[in-house]
């Protein structure tokens, strides 16, 4: 069940989603900035649409709407957190959500990183903190090195333990990251993931972020979002295919883009 619910959301089942959201590039529109903020009211109507939403996605929708002060939003995020029941991730959205109990031993493969990923959120704290410690010892690329940093965001939010000893490997992670970004133009959902990473911890230049939200306003659609992605990574040995979904691309790139504005137009 574990590994199962893992799969769901670490390794990403593919969500597949449709909409008639007109193209942003081609309304009279002629600044970065008001090209975000049309994709932004476009997508964010989209989204309130659907019935199916992850609580990954509702945390960074969350985080959108705290840096947009979107009303409407903050009521579904609301709306759609509160019909979740016993949801392990459950506590990103609900302080009062019930901690996992972690095992003794961290197991194997998909298992054991469903355990790393759950540490933050898991008890006893000395334990959290051990799983966490032995995670961010491995030396990892892609989405896993991404997931790496966000376990170390969500232990700061839930302040399961003291997360000061980890302050110089979240850097290195970080500077990492950060070439991965700069050598890679193609977009996908990993390069919104990272952006959106790297432009909430700050780390990188102006003129960098430009080319980022550039990139991420010329993948879009015409009809709306961003196409499907897959990228096969493996972890303790044992391969996945993962699927991120249409919505979680969504999510990560007007996450990143609402950081991009409240950090250079606010």
């Amino acid at each position: 069940m574990k590994k199962k619910v893992f799969l769901n959301y670490f390794i990403y089942c593919c969500l597949f989603f449709s909409s008639g959201i007109v193209d942003a590039n081609t309304a009279n529109i002629t600044t970065q900035k008001e090209k975000i903020e049309l994709i932004y009211q476009q997508e964010i109507k989209y989204i309130m649409s659907v019935q199916q939403i992850r609580v990954d996605e509702l945390w960074a929708l969350k985080k959108i709407s705290q840096l947009s002060n979107d009303d409407a939003l903050k009521k579904f995020i609301d709306i759609k957190s509160s019909a979740i029941k016993h949801d392990p991730f459950l506590l990103l959205l609900d302080n009062k959500a019930k901690k996992m109990s972690l095992p003794l031993d961290s197991g194997k493969g998909s298992q054991k990183l469903f355990h790393f990923m759950m540490a933050p959120f898991g008890q006893p704290a000395k334990r959290a903190f051990g799983f966490t410690k032995e995670f961010l010892a491995y030396e990892l690329t892609g989405y896993l090195l991404a997931h790496q940093l966000l376990v170390l965001e969500w232990a700061e939010q839930m302040g399961s333990f003291d997360t000061k000893s980890f302050s110089q490997r979240k850097k290195e992670l970080l500077n990492k990251l950060y070439k991965e970004q700069n050598n890679d133009s193609v977009f996908s959902d990993l390069y919104a993931e990272r952006a959106a990473i790297l432009l909430n911890s700050k780390t990188g230049k102006r003129k960098e972020h430009e080319q980022w939200i550039d990139n991420m306003i010329e993948s879009r659609q015409k009809t709306g979002g961003w196409s499907e992605f897959e990228l096969k990574q493996a972890f303790d040995g044992e391969p996945a295919l993962i699927k991120p979904g249409n919505m979680h691309t969504r999510v990560l790139v007007l996450w990143a883009m609402q950081i991009y504005l409240n950090q250079y137009f606010n």
